[in-house]
């Protein structure tokens, strides 16, 4: 598809999340959310609606990510289903005791080869700000993907020549026990506390903070900040506080 510029314009101007993406940038994602809505398949479930700006938001979020990675790292999978709140998985999990728990209400899921699920009411969300915690559904989903492209949902995707493995396991380590510890002293924290159910979801959470607020992250966890920043090829701090300049 090929979006009116005035929708477009529209989406960039309304949403913080997009602050500072210079003109360069801006044609960039567009380019990719164009490419992404013809090339993955959208489905809509339990009565989801989404207009044409609407999918183009969602896909604009979805490649964020991806704005200096291109989206070759979204290649294995293709379906993303919306639904239009919160939703029950139809199955159940069973713990390390054998015993069989059903699934509560989820936002967001993602599956190693897909589909990609996220909640379009949480999305809105998210977009507005409404949480204690910066959260999007549907970068922390898309982050997952990312992940996997290492082999697994482990909390390590894969990683540039810039990276070496043992910095990031390093880094990240040490984020995740800071986190955990902070929780057991039940300070307040900026991260979302979800972060401690694994490394795959720490690092979620953590890519989620580095595009919504980059300024908490950088000053927070400036290690992780460094690592997020040259594995993503984006400076969002930079972007939000100089314009797109830096």
């Amino acid at each position: 598809m090929s979006s009116d510029s005035t929708t477009w314009q529209g989406i960039l101007e309304r949403y913080p999340l997009f602050a500072g993406l210079d003109a360069s940038q801006q044609r960039t994602l567009r380019g990719l959310a164009e490419i992404f809505l013809h090339e993955k398949r959208l489905d809509l479930a339990q009565g989801a609606r989404l207009d044409e700006k609407e999918r183009l938001l969602l896909a604009a979020v979805a490649c964020l990510p991806v704005l200096a990675l291109g989206l070759d790292p979204y290649d294995t999978w293709q379906t993303l289903i919306v639904y239009p709140r919160t939703f029950v998985p139809r199955r159940s999990e069973t713990d390390e005791a054998g015993v069989v728990h059903p699934i509560g209400p989820r936002v967001g899921e993602a599956w190693p080869h897909g589909p990609v699920l996220v909640s379009w009411r949480d999305l809105e969300r998210d977009l507005a700000g409404e949480w204690d915690y910066a959260m999007n559904v549907v970068i922390h989903e898309m982050c997952h993907q990312l992940d996997h492209g290492n082999g697994g949902f482990d909390g390590m995707p894969a990683l540039p020549s810039g990276i070496a493995s043992s910095r990031w396991i390093r880094v990240f380590s040490e984020a995740f026990a800071r986190l955990e510890e902070a929780e057991k002293r039940r300070e307040e924290t900026f991260l979302d506390p979800y972060a401690l159910e694994a490394p795959a979801e720490f690092f979620a959470v953590a890519c989620e903070t580095f595009f919504v607020a980059p300024e908490d992250l950088k000053e927070g966890y400036p290690e992780v900040y460094e690592l997020l920043k040259i594995y993503f090829r984006q400076d969002p701090w930079t972007r939000m506080n100089e314009g797109g300049r830096g």
